[in-house]
C-alpha cells in the first residue's frame, strides 16, 4: 500500500506543480535543518548534522480542500575529527518518506455531515487505554456530527503485527463516540484486530455531581486475556482554601491490550499514562492542599498491591517564601509492607534573586537524601547563573554548579558560558571537575 500511496502523492504533486492553471494549489514547505560542533577532551572535534523537511499542498477546489502532507525522515549526519575528513554535507543523503497522506474535509454529501477523511500514513491516538497506534497506514474518518454525537472510525493495517503468519500486516478496525448528556462527558472507544478477533473496550465519563465536585472515570476491557482496568478519580474544592483529591484504580495483572500505550524510556514514570504508571497495581491515592498563612502545604497517601509487592507512600510538599527566598521542602516515606521496611527520601530547595554590583544573580541551593548517582545527583548542589554584557560580544550567560556528598572526595564544579552570535551562531564553553574542557558551536535554521 505504501508504494502506492507514494506513487499517488508523487504523480499529484508532479501535476499540481506542471499545471498550476488547472488546480491551483498551495504548496508549502516547512522543516530544519541543524547542525553543531561540540570538542571534548575524549572526542575530539566532533559534528553533528539533522535535516528535518515536511511538504504540504493544499488544492483550491470549490468542492472541499485536498490537502497533500509529506514528511521526510530526519536525515542525521555524524563525523570525528575536522572538517578537512569530512564527505560533502549533501552526499549520500537517504531521502525517505516517513509519512505521507491525503486529506480532505467537508460532508460526503450535499446536505451531510462534515467530517475529515485522511488516507495513507496514519495516527491513531483514541485512547492510551487500548488504541494508542502511531505510524501505521490506512484510512481515518474523524469528526463526524450526529444528532449532536462526535464519531470517529478508522481501518488500518499493522505492518508490525502479524499474528497469523501470513506475512501479510494484520487489519486493525476502530470506532470512537463522544457526546455529552445531562452534565456528563461521555466517551467510548472499541479497537479490533481483524486477523484474531483481538478486541478491546473503553468508555470514560467526566461529571460534575454537585457544585464543586468533579469526577472522572475509565474502565477498560481486554477480551483476549479477560482481564479489565478501572480509574476513578475525584477532586473537590467546595471546602474554602482546599483542595481534596482521592482515586481508586484497579488493574488486572493480565490487562495487555495490544494497542495501548507503551512504556517511554525517555519519561520519568509519573510522566507515562496512566496504563503504564498503573500496570498490575490496585489501590487507592489522597491529596489535599491547602495554604496556610505564607505556607503552602500539600500532604499526599498512595497506597497499592501488585502481585509482587505491597507498597504504601505517605509524604508532603510544603512552600514558601521568606525575605525574597522561595523555599520548598518534600518528604516521602516509602514502605514495603511485606517486608515491614520503609525508607524515607526528602528534598529541600532554597532559591532567590540577589544583585552584586551590577550583575542580577539567580542563586539555587538543593538538598537531597538519596540523589540519583546515574544523573550525576549529589546530595548537596549550589547553582547560581547570571547574564553579562562583554564589550564586543554582548550579552553573555554565565552559570556554574558546586556539588558534594559532604566530603571534598565527592566534590565536583562546572562552569559553563553561553552566547549567540548576531550572525546566528550560537556558542558555548563549559568546564566540569570530571570531565574536563567542551565547547559547542552550532547554527539551526527553521523554515
Amino acid at each position: 500500500m505504501k508504494k502506492l500511496v507514494i506513487a499517488t502523492l508523487v504523480v499529484v504533486m508532479v501535476a499540481a506543480m506542471a499545471l498550476p492553471t488547472m488546480a491551483a494549489p498551495r504548496l508549502t514547505t516547512s522543516g530544519s535543518v541543524e547542525t553543531n560542533l561540540k570538542y571534548t577532551k575524549d572526542s575530539g572535534v566532533t559534528s553533528e548534522s539533522e535535516i528535518k523537511f515536511n511538504v504540504n499542498m493544499v488544492s483550491d477546489e470549490s468542492a472541499g480542500d485536498v490537502k497533500l502532507h509529506i514528511e521526510f525522515a530526519p536525515i542525521n549526519r555524524q563525523k570525528k575529527d575536522s572538517f578537512g575528513s569530512l564527505t560533502p554535507f549533501g552526499s549520500g543523503l537517504d531521502l525517505t518518506i516517513e509519512k505521507a497522506y491525503l486529506q480532505t474535509s467537508g460532508p460526503l454529501w450535499n446536505g451531510g455531515p462534515d467530517m475529515d477523511i485522511t488516507l495513507g500514513d496514519v495516527d491513531v491516538a483514541y485512547s492510551d487505554w487500548i488504541a494508542a497506534i502511531p505510524g501505521v497506514e490506512g484510512v481515518k474518518v474523524e469528526r463526524i456530527n450526529l444528532a449532536e454525537n462526535t464519531i470517529d472510525l478508522f481501518h488500518v493495517w499493522d505492518a508490525s503485527s502479524d499474528v497469523d503468519g501470513d506475512s501479510a500486516s494484520d487489519k486493525v478496525v476502530g470506532v470512537k463516540g463522544q457526546t455529552s448528556m445531562a452534565g456528563m462527558d461521555l466517551s467510548a472507544s472499541v479497537v479490533r484486530r481483524l486477523t484474531d478477533g483481538n478486541t478491546a473496550l473503553m468508555a470514560n465519563a467526566k461529571l460534575s455531581p454537585v457544585d464543586d465536585v468533579t469526577v472522572d472515570g475509565t474502565i477498560a476491557y481486554d477480551s483476549a486475556n479477560e482481564a479489565s482496568a478501572i480509574v476513578v478519580e475525584s477532586t473537590v474544592t467546595s471546602i474554602p482554601n482546599y483542595t481534596i483529591k482521592a482515586g481508586y484504580r484497579s488493574l488486572d495483572p493480565n490487562f495487555a491490550p495490544p494497542y495501548a500505550a507503551k512504556d517511554d524510556p525517555d519519561k520519568d514514570l509519573d510522566e507515562e499514562p496512566y496504563v503504564v504508571r498503573y500496570a498490575g497495581q490496585t489501590g487507592y491515592n489522597a491529596e489535599v492542599s491547602t495554604s496556610i498563612a505564607n505556607f503552602d502545604i500539600t500532604g499526599k497517601l498512595d497506597r497499592y498491591n501488585t502481585v509482587s509487592e505491597q507498597k504504601r507512600i505517605v509524604g508532603f510538599v510544603l512552600g514558601t517564601t521568606i525575605e525574597g527566598f522561595d523555599l520548598s521542602l518534600e518528604h516521602n516515606i516509602n514502605t514495603d509492607l511485606a517486608a515491614n521496611a520503609s525508607t524515607a527520601d526528602s528534598t529541600l530547595t532554597a532559591e532567590r534573586a540577589f544583585v552584586i554590583g551590577d550583575y542580577e544573580i539567580l542563586g539555587k541551593y538543593t538538598y537531597k537524601t538519596n540523589p540519583n548517582a546515574a544523573d550525576n545527583e549529589r546530595k548537596h548542589t549550589v547553582e547560581a547563573s547570571t547574564t553579562t554584557n562583554v564589550a564586543a560580544l554582548g550579552s553573555v550567560d554565565l552559570s556554574a554548579k558546586l556539588a558534594s556528598n559532604g566530603g571534598l572526595d565527592s566534590l565536583n564544579y562546572a562552569v559553563k558560558a553561553s552566547y549567540d552570535a548576531p550572525n546566528g551562531i550560537a556558542f558555548s564553553a563549559e568546564y566540569d571537575g570530571q570531565a574536563g574542557f567542551s565547547a559547542t558551536a552550532g547554527m539551526k535554521v527553521t523554515f
